[in-house]
């Protein structure tokens, strides 16, 4: 039997494709990533061009639950003050 698949995602790199389908993959969520680039040989053509994010539709809801608790972490990781003194090396511990 046939399943349908779905587009839940499109991002503007092959990369950022594959890493979310990685994602995915390892909650157990089976994805594939399409984009058109002439099968490697031509990779400027997927530069006018979304690359997109497949699942099959009966896991699209939970896929998009994945990827939206990834985007948290990313927003929260973005807003962070990394210079604050709690990141700087403790400079009490070299003798």
């Amino acid at each position: 039997m046939k399943e349908d698949t779905v587009v839940i995602k499109t991002y503007p790199t092959p990369f950022e494709a594959e890493v979310a389908r990685a994602k995915l993959e390892a909650a157990g969520i089976g994805a594939a990533v399409l984009h058109d680039d002439a099968g490697g040989m031509l990779p400027s053509l997927s530069l006018g061009s979304n690359v997109r994010l497949l699942v099959h539709a009966k896991d699209a809801d939970a896929a998009l639950a994945i990827l939206a608790d990834e985007e948290e972490i990313d927003e929260d990781m973005e807003e962070m003050d990394w210079d604050d003194e709690d990141w700087e090396e403790d400079s009490s511990d070299e003798e």
